[in-house]
């Protein structure tokens, strides 16, 4: 149920103020527009024809723990004698919507809006009143919550234009984490400049920050003499990295075979990813090296 805010200014004039849930995302490129809509009643207290500035921003959760954004009005407000309504747009990148979907975590959504109100000259006043009542502002923060199976339908009635981008945590207070992310970041702007295979070199970089905070890691060699199926979760992580690391190479050299690769954005995004998935693990232990060339221990069939 959408809730009502009653906002009081000067001169014994009210405006009310309803944020009903999103009902529209409309793709762009790279960035969409998150459309809710905005439902304004003066009561008769503001004559027609009035300018309402609104500014604000829009947090993400019950306790506001994560801000989206400014918004916006797709026009300039202006009162009228009856309710009417107006658009509240959010512009959201592809990031911010994965992270919608990460904090939403398969359950309902919960937004929250600044809504900052400053009600423009009002020829009713008297001539003397102050300029309070003449120029009020007002605050109000909106609640609105989206339940899952209404957000689900809006994110599939886009899906034509719109991509999701996966998020990725990384530390940026841990100086190992903090250049790995670097690079990434960096990776992720030559794609954007369309430098593809500049920006494998790049992530291929975090790579080789990452080689060298696994100093336990056995060989590929040593890797393939275990059997597939008989490969622990550490084994599987060094197997996983090296195949990754193989993969993003070419990009840092200019022999013949490296000559081959062609380098578009959605390979170079799909390197860029692989690594970033690997940077975001945690690092497993590794045991002894040598345990690498015993037998694996059979499994049993009980």
């Amino acid at each position: 149920m959408d809730l009502t805010h009653l906002l009081r200014f000067g001169g014994n004039r009210h405006l009310s103020i309803t944020v009903g849930q999103p009902t529209m995302l409309q793709p762009g490129a790279g960035r969409h527009r998150l459309c809710f809509p905005l439902n304004f009643d003066t009561r008769g207290t503001v004559p027609k024809g009035v300018v309402v500035g609104l500014t604000g921003h829009l947090w993400l959760g019950q306790y506001r723990t994560d801000w989206v954004g400014p918004w916006t009005t797709d026009k300039p407000v202006v009162t009228y004698d009856v309710p009417f309504q107006e658009q509240l747009v959010v512009s959201v990148s592809d990031e911010q919507l994965a992270v919608l979907e990460q904090r939403r975590a398969d359950g309902d959504l919960n937004f929250s809006f600044d809504v900052n109100a400053i009600i423009g000259y009002d020829p009713s006043l008297p001539s003397g009143a102050s300029a309070d009542e003449r120029w009020p502002a007002a605050t109000v923060q909106a609640p609105v919550q989206m339940a899952r199976e209404a957000w689900v339908r809006l994110l599939e009635q886009s899906s034509s234009g719109t991509s999701l981008a996966v998020v990725v945590p990384i530390s940026l207070t841990r100086s190992v984490d903090s250049t790995m992310g670097s690079h990434l970041r960096g990776a992720i702007r030559k794609i954007n400049n369309g430098d593809y295979a500049d920006a494998v070199t790049e992530a291929r970089k975090a790579l080789d920050v990452l080689t060298e905070s696994m100093p336990g890691a056995p060989t590929e060699r040593a890797l393939l003499s275990v059997k597939a199926l008989d490969r622990t979760y550490s084994q599987r992580f060094a197997l996983l990295k090296s195949a990754v690391q193989s993969f993003a190479s070419p990009s840092a050299h200019g022999d013949q075979l490296a000559k081959t690769f062609q380098w578009d954005r959605v390979t170079a995004s799909a390197a860029v990813s692989a690594i970033a998935a690997l940077v975001a693990c945690p690092l497993p232990d590794f045991p002894d090296p040598d345990d690498f060339s015993r037998e694996p221990v059979e499994r049993s069939t009980k």
